[in-house]
């Protein structure tokens, strides 16, 4: 499995059909597709390819109204207070991202189905975080390397944000290369799992610029861990449990962070909606405790109207009685007159006529009962007010609490985020330093080899030199039986050799003077040894 992610602005281009078009038919020839095996739509409504490809240019040339939407719709779930406006955010042109997934035709082709390609690519757009986007896989055959094409639309279709799949993607896509060759059972590309290794803990620098010395210093130290890629991977382990260890940590605080901001949020909203809830059943009670109050009131007048009515009808039955109406009437018709009210034929029905009269009446009873209603009013509506003011004082107040806790949160996030990133820091540092001792020790692990090595051999020449050193000595013996031994008397090749092995052992183990006495000690055993032939040969003589 090989992932390629173009050189060419990082696979990232402006158009989903010209690329669809490219992918879809064969290369230089727009009519055809002989090349296509198959192809595979992702989070689109459709399996036709030219129609998916069209979708995800539609997605992204709606960007904004789709962020609109998403706007709205998010903020209809809040409160009143806290719905904000609707920002654009800056548009992308370059809504397209385009990588591919190789196989090896030699060792993989057998064994690769429809289905497995089609899983694989999928599970690439999981390791990229984009299996929420819509993309269009399109596999080609070919020989040597079956592959498929990836073609993803970088616009989410529900917020109408833009995304980067792109971000680092050649790096995250080998690490899952890595993983899906393993979970097949071979790992096809040795050299990704050592670079991933020597990547992932510390041999990989920081772009930087360095000394020549450093840069040296460096490639001995990648070159000592290489050397031992057991060992590196053991290691390696070890630190990533280490890193693990903080990343637990980094993302409990970024959960204890979410929590306490939502329930910082969740607090906000419990007791503004206790707040509405006081003030809505203050203000039911209020109204009803008034209109308590009242009733007697309006009974009371009632009781007086019935009585005043009674008394009018009594007064009625007699001339007097009738000029006292007459006078009350024409009061009333008066008081009708400064309102705007009545008109001379209802006047003069109300002057002249019994029943026009009692009518007034009983029309100056309704404007009291109206009168005396809207007063109850007038004051159900000022305490209403009352209470009004003092929810709105109450929300006032409990949006400034909230405001004083966002304060407070955002600065002991930033300071434990602070803390946190601090920490990350630090433990780069580390790894990295523990990588340098790692690499230190391989390099005198590996010195101390070289030298044993070295020196192994070095023992062997000496024997060997000692040999030839004996044997030279014996057959001289041979032919100068009265002659003391001299350097003279060794042959110039083992005269040449244990001077060679002299310069070796002075130089890489300091053992000159030692071998200077073993060379004495050399001539005297051959001394001796040349005196005992020369006895046995007098001896042998003699008894001749």
């Amino acid at each position: 499995m090989t992932p390629r992610v173009p050189i060419n602005n990082g696979g990232v281009g402006k158009s989903h059909t010209g690329a669809a078009q490219y992918f879809l038919h064969d290369s230089g020839h727009a009519n055809t597709d002989e090349r296509v095996l198959w192809t595979h739509t992702h989070n689109l409504a459709t399996d036709d390819p030219e129609l998916a490809a069209r979708i995800m240019a539609a997605t992204a040339k709606s960007a904004r109204q789709i962020q609109e939407r998403h706007h709205a719709a998010e903020q209809a779930k809040l409160p009143e207070d806290e719905r904000t406006p609707f920002r654009a955010h800056k548009p992308s042109f370059n809504h397209a991202f385009h990588y591919s997934l190789s196989w090896s035709g030699e060792k993989e082709a057998h064994t690769l189905t429809r289905e497995e390609m089609t899983r694989a690519a999928i599970d690439s757009l999981r390791a990229l975080g984009a299996d929420h986007l819509q993309a269009l896989i399109v596999a080609h055959d070919h020989e040597t390397a079956p592959h498929v094409h990836v073609l993803l639309n970088r616009v989410n279709p529900e917020t109408g944000m833009t995304e980067k799949p792109e971000s680092n993607s050649q790096r995250r896509l080998s690490a899952w290369a890595l993983e899906y060759e393993k979970q097949r059972g071979y790992v096809l590309c040795p050299n990704r799992e050592r670079n991933a290794m020597l990547r992932g803990v510390g041999s990989r620098y920081q772009s930087e610029e360095v000394t020549p010395q450093d840069y040296r210093a460096r490639q001995a130290a990648a070159a000592a861990i290489k050397a031992d890629p057991e060992g590196a991977r053991v290691f390696a382990d070890e630190q990533r449990s280490l890193d693990r260890v903080l990343a637990k940590l980094s993302k409990d605080t970024a959960a204890s962070h979410k929590d306490q901001l939502d329930s910082m949020f969740f607090d906000h909203r419990r007791r503004k909606a206790a707040i509405n809830h006081f003030a809505d059943r203050n203000r039911v009670e209020t109204e009803n405790t008034i209109r308590d109050q009242w009733m007697p009131r309006f009974a009371f007048q009632k009781d007086q109207q019935n009585k005043e009515k009674d008394a009018w009808i009594e007064r009625e039955a007699s001339l007097y009685g009738k000029a006292l109406n007459f006078r009350e009437t024409l009061k009333s018709i008066r008081e009708d007159k400064l309102s705007g009210e009545g008109g001379l034929r209802g006047i003069a029905d109300s002057l002249f006529n019994a029943a026009g009269r009692l009518r007034q009446l009983e029309k100056d009873h309704e404007r009291a009962q109206r009168e005396q209603a809207e007063a109850m009013r007038l004051e159900i509506e000022t305490a209403k007010t009352a209470i009004e003011q003092e929810r709105k004082a109450s929300i006032h107040a409990n949006y400034e609490r909230l405001l004083e806790q966002k304060v407070d949160t955002a600065e002991r996030h930033a300071a434990e985020k602070l803390a946190n990133d601090e920490a990350w820091q630090q433990r780069a540092i580390e790894r990295q330093e523990a990588w340098k001792e790692f690499a230190a020790e391989r390099s005198q692990l590996q010195d101390a080899e070289n030298n044993r090595i070295r020196t192994e051999n070095l023992e062997a020449q000496r024997g060997l030199a000692q040999d030839q050193f004996e044997k030279a000595g014996t057959k001289d013996a041979g032919r100068q039986d009265d002659k003391e031994e001299t350097d003279e008397g060794m042959s110039e090749a083992v005269k040449t050799q244990a001077d060679a092995f002299k310069k070796d052992l002075a130089e890489h183990l300091g053992r000159g003077a030692s071998y200077e006495d073993q060379i004495a000690e050399a001539k005297e055993s051959y001394r001796a040894s040349k005196e005992q032939t020369n006895d046995q040969d007098r001896d042998y003589e003699q008894d001749e």
